[in-house]
């Protein structure tokens, strides 16, 4: 039976020569429907590129992926490499197959809109709903993450929202397909402690309800210790530990060499 992701030796560079400017050097992980993957690491030690290249969304930020293979099961039971994937058939499966959830809301929510608008946008580009169909969809969207009186906070717009708020409002976004797999790049580092629990209590509950797999990606690894099925610690591009967590009640956030 094939993984939901499976990476093997994916090498990732940037600038005109990738090759010389490689920052991932020859990761790889596995990751079945219902686990949750910590990819824990210090600011630089290349664990976002290496979320950002499941997508192929490393491709706008100047990156490319220069080896590897990164397959992945489609709600098909196809297996594609994403790594030599065209962009045609991508964009098909990123926000359908693959949901991503960045750190900061704001800079991904468009100011000028409603956040009703933005998550129905998202139910008429994949669902073909329209008019009170998607924004229905975007109620409950909503109300699936908890979010009170859903119908009312629809027509906020997201300078009126609370961080965690817009954070829910991101969750529900990405959710919004049912997708198989749900990577998010340190979405609580903006957030105060209280909130983090909730966002972590939250996404690890939705994980259970839809038995998607969850990369989260995260600098302090006493974050995801409750919820991580698997950490990959990574340093210098490079993936210096690799298993199950240990000691989970007893990690705080306290530096990765202190822990390994």
């Amino acid at each position: 039976m094939s993984h939901l992701l499976s990476v093997s030796d994916l090498h990732v560079g940037f600038g005109k020569d990738p090759v010389a400017n490689e920052v991932v050097h020859g990761i790889g992980f596995t990751l079945d429907p219902g686990e949750t993957l910590a990819i824990v690491g210090e600011s630089g030690s290349g664990k976002s590129v290496t979320a950002l290249s499941v997508n192929r969304l490393v491709d706008f930020g100047g990156g490319k992926i220069t080896g590897g293979r990164i397959d992945f099961t489609l709600g098909s039971g196809a297996v594609i490499d994403l790594a030599a994937a065209p962009e045609k058939e991508l964009a098909a499966i990123r926000g359908r197959e693959i949901g991503m959830i960045f750190q900061e809301p704001m800079t991904s929510l468009n100011p000028v809109h409603a956040i009703g608008e933005q998550i129905a946008e998202s139910f008429r580009l994949h669902h073909g709903l329209t008019g009170k169909q998607a924004m229905r969809a975007a109620i409950d969207a909503l109300e699936r993450v908890r979010i009170p009186d859903a119908a009312r906070r629809l027509k906020y717009h997201p300078h009126q929202l609370s961080g965690g708020m817009l954070q829910r409002v991101m969750i529900a976004t990405a959710l919004s397909c049912n997708p198989r797999l749900l990577i998010a790049d340190e979405p609580t580092t903006a957030l105060d402690v209280t909130v983090q629990a909730q966002i972590l209590a939250l996404l690890s509950e939705l994980k259970r309800e839809s038995e998607m797999g969850l990369v989260f990606i995260t600098h302090d690894i006493g974050l995801v210790a409750g919820i991580a099925d698997k950490v990959m610690v990574m340093q210098n591009g490079k993936a210096v530990e690799q298993g199950r967590p240990m000691r989970c009640s007893m990690i705080r956030s306290i530096p990765i060499r202190s822990i390994f």
